[in-house]
């Protein structure tokens, strides 16, 4: 198992972290998250985050709060402002081996990480300054905790932690998690397993986490606050397309194929196999 993700690391870090600073950020999410962690470091305020000098409070904090470190140690810059991202992209990939080789075998979860890190969409994003790739990184890694919880208890705390990392990136999205877990403690069976004093501790570190930034936002904000955030994110984002993204069911199919390549439609034509 060490030996594969020696592989998977050396690969996946050779596709991803490879002229990583080449090319300008792009003129829309990629370049807003640099300028927000560069003005951490202009105001030195890690709380109250800002664009363009006005307050901005469209997403959390973590993945600028790390980028703005990244500026402080290798200057602010392309390549900073994309590591974060890509860093996670190589341990996405790595959490999708330890998965598929838990689930299934060694093989499966080595084949099915290669796909991964060969996926032009995941490639593109992951050497992107967005958060997406570090949110999936922290989903999975949450998931991956709680599954080992079925060996060693503690490890739901991490499960906690990874979730309450995953809200931070992505706020309301991370929602998905607690309901994937429980479908499948659920479906597994295996529910008791995770209602112990462990669970309660994993909660309460949560609830530090992601309570604590929220708190402190709310605080200096107010109500604007949560229309900016909560309302907008939670409400109108689930209810209605944002920002042009528009489509029918088709849309996704279309998405598969060209993002998804070369495996999209291999995956399509396995599905009736499933």
């Amino acid at each position: 198992m060490k030996r594969d993700i020696v592989i998977l690391l050396i690969v996946s870090s050779v596709i991803l972290l490879f002229n990583l600073g080449a090319g300008s950020l792009s003129s829309w999410d990629e370049a807003f998250y640099a300028e927000v962690s560069r003005g951490i470091l202009e105001t030195n305020n890690w709380i109250d985050l800002r664009w363009a000098g006005a307050p901005w409070s469209d997403k959390p904090p973590l993945y600028m709060w790390v980028t703005a470190v990244f500026y402080r140690l290798f200057g602010v810059n392309e390549l900073s402002a994309r590591l974060f991202s890509a860093l996670a992209g190589m341990g996405t990939v790595v959490l999708t081996y330890l998965l598929g080789r838990r689930f299934f075998s060694g093989r499966v979860g080595l084949l099915s990480a290669i796909m991964l890190a060969s996926t032009y969409h995941f490639i593109a994003f992951a050497k992107s300054g967005t958060l997406d790739v570090t949110f999936v990184f922290f989903l999975c890694l949450s998931v991956y905790f709680f599954l080992a919880a079925e060996e060693k208890k503690f490890y739901i705390v991490y499960s906690f932690i990874s979730f309450g990392l995953a809200f931070l990136v992505k706020s309301f999205a991370a929602l998905l998690i607690p309901l994937i877990l429980v479908a499948y403690a659920l479906y597994s069976g295996k529910w008791r397993l995770y209602i112990n004093r462990y669970s309660l501790i994993g909660f309460t570190v949560f609830f530090i986490i992601v309570g604590g930034w929220h708190f402190l936002v709310f605080r200096d904000y107010g109500m604007d606050f949560v229309k900016g955030y909560a309302q907008k994110h939670l409400f109108v984002r689930t209810t209605q397309a944002l920002d042009g993204h528009t489509g029918s069911l088709l849309t996704y199919i279309n998405v598969i194929l060209y993002k998804a390549k070369p495996w999209g439609a291999l995956g399509l034509v396995s599905l009736p196999f499933f």
